[in-house]
């Protein structure tokens, strides 16, 4: 076997070895760089204490948030950057399903924290909670169709959640009210018989 021969060999052995190298160190990143996901978004009652729903009299204070729960699926720390309120509003919708072209426009706000707003480092295959409220005079069904909840890690990636109708919004809300005002009621009735029954054996035990 000639030298260039046996150059040209040693020269693809090693190139080899090479790659080999390379796909191991590239796949041993994606096992460690940080990845997240959106384990559960809900529109839903705010989760505070039970303490705080039975101080409640006026139905036009209860509401509703964006219940979001985000899970770290890596074995390295994440620390979140930001966290926002997306609506979207479709201009344009494409005539052929085949080929979606849309005219999207977006706002993104910062949301109000109902619930953990010091959550913001993910341990270790964990999972945060979140509560957060959006702007009611921004985000309405006459402006924008859907709304998620997106996330913006310290390394510049960002996750986001599930697309959620604007127009369920305001109905939840309402729903919600409508839901509490008739507990109130039920509440002050059984209230009103308790103190009934008080007054009748207090008339009894003077009588």
């Amino acid at each position: 076997m000639s030298l260039p021969v046996i150059a040209i060999i040693i020269s693809g052995v090693s190139a080899a070895f090479a790659a080999s190298s390379w796909t191991v160190t590239f796949a041993t990143f994606r096992r460690g760089r940080p990845r997240v996901r959106f384990k559960r978004v809900v529109y839903a009652p705010v989760p505070v204490d039970d303490e705080w729903w039975s101080s409640v009299r006026d139905p036009q204070t209860v509401q509703n948030a964006f219940y979001a729960q985000l899970t770290n699926v890596t074995a390295v720390p994440v620390a979140v950057e930001s966290v926002e309120i997306v609506g979207r509003r479709i201009l344009k919708r494409g005539r052929f399903r085949r080929w979606r072209a849309r005219l999207l426009v977006e706002v993104a706000m910062d949301p109000s924290w109902v619930e953990g707003e010091d959550r913001m480092t993910l341990e270790p295959f964990t999972t945060v909670s979140w509560a957060i409220r959006h702007d009611d005079s921004v985000l309405v069904p006459e402006h924008w169709d859907v709304t998620q909840v997106r996330v913006t890690l310290a390394n510049g990636s960002s996750v986001a959640s599930k697309w959620l109708s604007v127009t369920d919004l305001p109905r939840s809300d309402q729903k919600l009210r409508e839901q509490w005002e008739e507990y109130l009621e039920k509440d002050l009735l059984k209230q009103t018989e308790r103190q009934l029954s008080f007054d009748d054996l207090s008339e009894e035990a003077e009588g």
